[in-house]
C-alpha cells in the first residue's frame, strides 16, 4: 500500500512538475518581446539541423575516402539486377567520369547544405555535426581531384601514343622556346604578313612575338588564326628594311589528325590540368566531357 502511495506521489510531482513548465512557457510568451519566440524557433532548427546534417553522415567524421571505398557505396547505383560493372578499376574512363559526377553531386548537395544552415545562423558552424560535414566534403573533393589528375595523365598517354602528339600548355604566341612533339594552338595570333609557303604570325601581350607557319591556306593579314601547329624547327625571312630574321617554325596540323582522339577524351583536353606556376589554385578539375549512354552501357555486362 505504501508502495502504491509513493508511486501516487511521484507520478503527481512529475505532472506538477509538467505543469509548472507549460505554465511558465505560457507565461513567457504572454511576456514576450520576440526574444523568448526567437530562442524557441533557434532551438527548433538547431534540431531539425541536427537531424538533417545526421542524415548526411555529419554524424560520422570522415577524413579520407579511397577510390574503391567510395566504389562500394555507389556500385549499387550504377548495377542493375542483371547487369554489373565489367573492369571496376581506375583504368576504366568510364567508371571514372561516373565517380567523379556522383563525387560532385554529393560536394555540391553538402555545400549547399552548410550554406543554408550557416546563413541561418552562424553559430551552427561550431557544431561537430557541422565540422564533420565539412571535413566529409574536403575528402571527397580531394578524391575527385586525384581521379581527374590520375585519368588525365592515362589519356594524355592513350592520345600521344595514337597520335604522337600532346597538347602544350600555352598558345605558340607565347611561347619562346617550343618543343616537338607538341600541339600549340593558334590562338592568340593574327597574320602579320602572307609570304612564300605560308604566314607570319603576330602574338605575345604587344603583337611581339613573331612566328611563322607553314600552311597553304592564306589569310589576310590582320586575321586571327585558329586551330593547332606543331614545332618543325626555324624559319629565317627578309624583312622590310632587309636585314635577315629568324624565328620559330609551326606546321598548321588538319583536325583529322588529332581530332577523333580527343573526341574519345572524357578528362584530357586541350587545355592544361595545372599550370605549375600558378600552384594548385591554376588546376581545372573538372570533366572534358559527359560520357554518353552507350558509353556507359558498354561498361556493364550480364552478372
Amino acid at each position: 500500500m505504501k508502495k502504491i502511495i509513493g508511486i501516487s506521489v511521484m507520478l503527481g510531482l512529475l505532472m506538477g512538475c509538467n505543469t509548472m513548465k507549460s505554465a511558465v512557457h505560457r507565461l513567457n510568451l504572454l511576456l514576450d518581446d520576440g526574444t523568448y519566440a526567437a530562442q524557441l524557433e533557434l532551438e527548433n532548427q538547431k534540431k531539425i539541423f541536427l537531424e538533417e546534417c545526421a542524415k548526411q553522415g555529419g554524424d560520422n567524421p570522415l577524413t579520407s575516402i579511397s577510390y574503391d571505398e567510395f566504389l562500394t557505396i555507389i556500385r549499387p547505383k550504377l548495377e542493375t539486377f542483371e547487369m554489373k560493372i565489367a573492369n571496376p578499376s581506375k583504368n576504366n574512363m568510364i567508371l571514372n567520369a561516373l565517380v567523379f559526377q556522383s563525387l560532385q553531386s554529393i560536394e555540391m548537395q553538402i555545400e549547399a547544405f552548410l550554406s543554408k544552415y550557416s546563413a541561418i545562423n552562424y553559430s551552427f558552424r561550431g557544431a561537430t555535426c557541422y565540422v564533420n560535414l565539412q571535413s566529409r566534403k574536403q575528402a571527397y573533393e580531394k578524391l575527385r581531384q586525384e581521379i581527374v589528375q590520375y585519368s588525365y595523365n592515362y589519356e594524355k598517354e592513350r592520345f600521344k601514343k595514337i597520335t604522337g602528339y600532346t597538347f602544350a600548355n600555352a598558345s605558340l604566341a607565347f611561347i619562346d622556346a617550343p618543343e616537338k612533339g607538341k600541339l600549340y594552338s593558334l590562338e592568340g595570333s593574327s597574320v602579320l604578313q602572307n609570304i612564300t609557303d605560308g604566314m607570319l604570325l603576330s602574338g605575345g601581350r604587344y603583337g611581339e612575338k613573331i612566328n611563322f607557319v607553314y600552311t597553304a591556306n592564306a589569310l589576310p593579314d590582320g586575321a586571327s588564326v585558329a586551330g593547332y601547329a606543331d614545332y618543325i624547327g626555324l624559319f629565317s625571312y627578309i624583312a622590310t628594311f632587309g636585314n635577315k630574321k629568324t624565328v620559330n617554325a609551326y606546321r598548321v596540323l588538319p583536325q583529322e589528325k588529332y581530332k577523333k582522339a580527343l573526341n574519345a577524351c572524357l578528362f584530357y583536353s586541350e587545355n592544361a590540368l595545372c599550370e605549375e606556376k600558378y600552384g594548385p589554385y591554376g588546376c581545372n578539375y573538372a570533366l572534358r566531357r559527359e560520357p554518353t549512354a552507350m558509353e556507359i552501357k558498354s561498361i556493364l555486362k550480364k552478372k
